[in-house]
């Protein structure tokens, strides 16, 4: 696969419409349509569901970009390791990221940063939640992608951007109740409560990730008494067990898409729970222009959508206005995104 070639898929993960890609990598559409046929034809799978003009990534689509945006990533750092071979020394950023959402928001990021910075080496090391925030406090990672429980929780130590307000979700098999009633009526937004929820199978989010945190606290706020099929912190096993009928799953909205396939639904919970997704460093750490011009891109690939809500605060408006006032980057100069 050339490198182009990974970007196109990449691009259509991100901008879920062909059209939006094609515009995104410089190509046509039937190009991109084409390419998309024949990689899905060799892999003997979808790697896409489409639906309504919208693009939404199957299991082995998520394995797949994954994948390529890995790869991405590695080629990048041999960039910069033959350049610091031949006596050009890469500065370097330590990103510490989630496994899913978290790396795919910098892998995102690549290819305008690189654009502007090509001697700056991305590292990223991955963990969840609690593990970035310790890699800050420890001054093991520059900057560091988590997730909060609470919007207005204070890390001791850290100083926290804000980018996104997430709603944790329901992914139900289409033979409960709650699923049937809301295919019977499409045209009312339709939930599932946990008084339904009580002698049913859950399949929960892993202990170390904040979606579950969250849950853990409604779950106590309600006094509700969940039973626990199974729990991980896996996104793609998540859907795979629900789809498979073994239990209700919860994900965080930028996780999923709300569609209905043959075998399940995506629904919001009553009383609904939340995870504040957010960028963190080092109070202590001074922002290089570099580390700026990379949170700013990472802030203007956020998308509302169903359950995500784009959320600022100060610092994450100041960094931004910083950018902009000092033309360090804007996507329209560059033509890059």
């Amino acid at each position: 696969m050339s490198v182009h070639h990974l970007n196109y898929i990449t691009a259509l993960a991100r901008t879920r419409s062909v059209t939006a890609a094609s515009r995104l990598c410089g190509v046509s559409q039937p190009t991109l349509s084409r390419y998309l046929d024949s990689l899905e034809r060799d892999l003997g799978v979808p790697l896409f569901v489409r639906s309504h003009r919208r693009l939404a990534l199957t299991p082995a689509g998520e394995i797949y970009v994954a994948a390529a945006e890995h790869v991405q990533q590695i080629l990048q750092q041999t960039f910069s390791s033959i350049k610091s071979a031949t006596g050009r020394h890469p500065k370097k950023i330590v990103f510490g990221a989630t496994p899913f959402r978290g790396s795919t928001m910098i892998a995102a990021a690549f290819k305008g940063f690189f654009a502007l910075f090509p001697d700056t080496q991305i590292e990223i090391r991955e963990g969840y939640a609690a593990e970035c925030i310790r890699m800050l406090r420890e001054g093991r990672i520059d900057l560091g992608l988590a997730g909060l429980a609470d919007p207005d929780t204070v890390i001791p130590g850290i100083r926290w951007i804000s980018l996104q307000r997430s709603e944790v979700l329901a992914e139900v098999p289409l033979f409960h109740p709650a699923a049937r009633r809301a295919l019977e009526h499409p045209e009312i937004p339709q939930t599932v409560g946990f008084d339904e929820l009580v002698s049913t199978p859950l399949i929960l989010p892993g202990k170390e990730t904040i979606a579950r945190s969250s849950l853990d606290g409604l779950f106590r706020q309600i006094g509700f008494v969940p039973v626990v099929a199974y729990e991980t912190p896996n996104i793609n096993l998540l859907h795979q067990l629900a789809q498979d009928g073994l239990g209700i799953s919860f994900l965080p909205a930028h996780n999923v898409h709300r569609r209905r396939t043959d075998t399940s639904m995506i629904l919001q919970t009553d009383p609904p729970t939340y995870i504040y997704n957010g960028l963190g460093f080092h109070e202590n750490h001074q922002l290089t222009d570099a580390e700026k011009v990379l949170i700013v891109i990472i802030m203007s690939n956020r998308q509302e959508m169903p359950g995500v809500v784009i959320r600022d605060n100060e610092l994450t408006l100041s960094i931004q206005r910083e950018v902009e006032e000092r033309s360090l980057w804007t996507p329209e100069s560059l033509n890059i995104l």
